[in-house]
Parts: C-alpha cells; sequence; structure tokens
C-alpha cells in the first residue's frame, strides 16, 4: 500500500465518530422530554403530553423539520419534527396569532425550539470539560427531510409529545468523536 493511502485510511479512522456509549441515554432523554415540555409551556403556551412508548412515528404531511448539529468533543444532531399545522400553533403561540400564517415566521419559531434544546444538550454534553460547539439552526418544510436513521439505531433517541392529536418528535443523534 502506498504512502498516500495509508495516510488517507488514518485520515478516516481517526474522524470516524465512536457509537454512543460514552453518554447516559436516559439522563440525556430526561433532559430532553424536560426542556421541550418546559419550552413548550414558556415559549409556545402550549401544553404536551409525553407519549411513551410512542404509539408510532408518523407525522402527517406536510411537516416541518428542525435541525442543529453539534460538533467537537461529541458530534451529532439535534432535531425536531412535526405537521406544518402544530408547527403553526407553535409559532402563533410565541410570535401571536396573526404572524403564524407566515412560513418565514413557523421556520423562526421551530429554529427557536431547536436552539434552545440544542443548546441544552450541548451543556450536557459539556459536562466534565468536553468542548461541543453548536452550528445555526436548520429548518425546512420539505418532507424529504425525515431520515429514518434519526429514530433507530444505537446512537440515537427521541421521544414523541402529543398536543391534542398532533405529533412533536424530538430527537438527538450523538457520537464521541475519537
Amino acid at each position: 500500500m502506498n504512502e498516500q493511502c495509508r495516510m488517507d485510511k488514518q485520515t478516516v479512522k481517526r474522524n470516524e465518530a465512536v457509537p454512543f456509549r460514552w453518554v447516559d441515554k436516559e439522563d440525556l432523554l430526561h433532559r430532553v422530554r424536560k426542556g421541550t415540555r418546559e419550552f413548550m409551556v414558556l415559549c409556545a403556551n402550549m401544553e404536551v403530553d409525553h407519549e411513551h412508548p410512542p404509539a408510532d412515528t408518523h407525522i402527517a404531511t406536510p411537516a416541518v423539520t428542525a435541525m442543529i448539529a453539534f460538533e467537537g468533543d461529541y458530534l451529532g444532531v439535534v432535531w425536531a419534527r412535526c405537521g406544518e399545522p402544530l408547527a403553526g400553533r407553535i409559532a402563533a403561540g410565541m410570535l401571536g396569532a396573526g404572524q403564524a400564517d407566515d412560513e418565514d415566521n413557523v421556520h423562526v419559531a421551530l429554529g427557536a425550539l431547536i436552539n434552545v434544546i440544542g443548546g441544552d444538550v450541548k451543556l450536557f454534553l459539556a459536562r466534565g470539560g468536553y468542548a461541543v460547539d453548536l452550528s445555526l439552526p436548520w429548518v425546512s418544510s420539505a418532507d424529504e427531510t425525515h431520515h429514518p436513521h434519526f429514530i433507530g439505531g444505537p446512537e440515537s433517541l427521541f421521544c414523541s409529545f402529543l398536543h391534542g392529536e398532533e405529533r412533536l418528535l424530538v430527537g438527538v443523534n450523538v457520537r464521541k468523536a475519537l
């Protein structure tokens, strides 16, 4: 094997993420549940019920997905997904009833939700002096932003909340960087 190929393999190996085994999933799950409920009550003026275990993970389309990535000693993403009607009600609760009809305001509201939850996850992961940096939030109304690996897999967790019959899913994918 030539030297360049060996160096490329070493670089790839160094940048690969290690599975989700250094973080207590139950503690992180509890924190995500609590943070989501508090945000919904305090910022969006909405009560949500934690659905445990979730009946299913289906979100009526069209849906809105918000994500925020983190990197440093841990790598991953925090995400939230709900149907557009619920996203509009979240925006109305945060910004006022007349503001919910504007797609930009819906995206701002879901961006704020994921930014707050992402910040809380960052604080959780940074315990013990670990470095964790957050990206800017990203929000999309495109249905293709839902990826099944966000819900399944050894390094992912998610919570399901109900507001009436509408579902809000919130999850975290996390790996420890080498």
